[in-house]
């Protein structure tokens, strides 16, 4: 093997390697978004333009359980919903139903948000069905397309969390 060829092999090499120890090292890093954003939101509970499956917390933080009277101005009948778990991916599972009625068979909330058909006016129950992280509660962000707010919410197994919307 010629020296010069041997040398370019060592150079890819290195690089290679380079990336691969970076690749690592990056990976290790939290993945929440840390934005003013977010941080906001995590004290509101509730956030505007925050894209469906954004991750606000590396690790579940217990947060209040709130009930929501949602207004809005559509006009169709009905409107989409995402849901997702906005920390830990740690194998929780909803349900989701409208007037008292499953829309969903119960499913795990992962941090890639799951999209769902709603009637535009309805009451919106979330059910807890299973707490993956074995008593810190279920914590989960819902985004109404018919307003375009995400909501940041938790509910214990068993428990329902409620969106009431209405037109203005």
């Amino acid at each position: 093997m010629r020296p010069d060829r041997k040398k370019h092999y060592i150079y890819y090499g290195s690089f290679c390697l380079a990336i691969f120890i970076a690749s690592i090292f990056l990976s290790m890093r939290g993945t929440a978004d840390v934005s003013l954003e977010t941080l906001s939101a995590l004290q509101s509970q509730e956030a505007e333009k925050i894209s469906p499956g954004t991750v606000f917390l590396d690790e579940d933080k217990k947060i209040d359980a709130l009930d929501h009277v949602i207004l809005h101005d559509s006009q169709k009948e009905k409107t989409t919903i995402w849901i997702w778990d906005f920390a830990d991916h740690d194998g929780d599972y909803v349900q989701v139903l409208a007037d008292g009625h499953p829309l969903s068979d119960p499913f795990m909330i992962k941090n890639t948000a799951r999209k769902l058909s709603v009637p535009s006016e309805a009451v919106i129950q979330i059910k807890g069905i299973k707490d993956g992280n074995g008593g810190e509660g279920i914590t989960y962000a819902i985004k109404f397309g018919a307003n375009d707010v995400s909501y940041l919410n938790s509910i214990d197994e068993g428990k329902h969390s409620t969106f009431e919307l209405k037109r203005k």
